[in-house]
């Protein structure tokens, strides 16, 4: 093991340069599966476990930040509407959407504190493969939740 350990630090900049030709082609899963065997041959990571624990919490209260955000969001869009349909009851409306804007922004700010978060735990992972892994995970993610698909 301490060969392929030796091997996987000694072209690094081999196998990134690599990574990266296969992302700009299109196979981002074959980049992926690069970079997990180049993080399967690394012997000695001893913090890798805590860090990555704390980048999926943060991560998951990220997109429930998220989540709620565009439930709020709807709320309010759906109160506005009933405001300008002239409904009767426009004082308890125009309180509840003012209730729901704090909320929203409240939202945002923890939002972005929990996108600096993550910046953070990323920058504080060990310099290598599996740092150079999550990110794109998340770009892909992003792309197929947009609906556009790149093979």
């Amino acid at each position: 093991m301490p060969l392929k350990d030796y091997l996987a630090k000694r072209f690094e900049p081999l196998l990134r340069c690599l990574e990266d030709k296969l992302e700009q082609g299109g196979h981002f899963r074959k980049a992926q599966q690069l970079r997990r065997k180049q993080h399967e041959w690394r012997t000695y990571q001893p913090q890798l476990p805590e860090h990555f624990d704390s980048y999926y919490i943060a991560q998951h209260a990220y997109r429930c930040l998220i989540q709620r955000e565009a439930y709020l969001q709807i709320q309010h869009n759906t109160l506005f509407q009933q405001l300008n349909e002239g409904r009767p009851v426009a004082d308890t409306l125009v309180t509840e959407m003012e209730s729901i804007q704090k909320d929203l922004q409240d939202f945002n700010r923890a939002i972005w504190n929990a996108e600096l978060e993550i910046q953070n735990i990323l920058r504080n992972f060990p310099d290598g493969p599996f740092k150079r892994a999550l990110p794109n995970v998340q770009t892909w993610v992003d792309v197929v939740a947009e609906g556009v698909v790149v093979a």
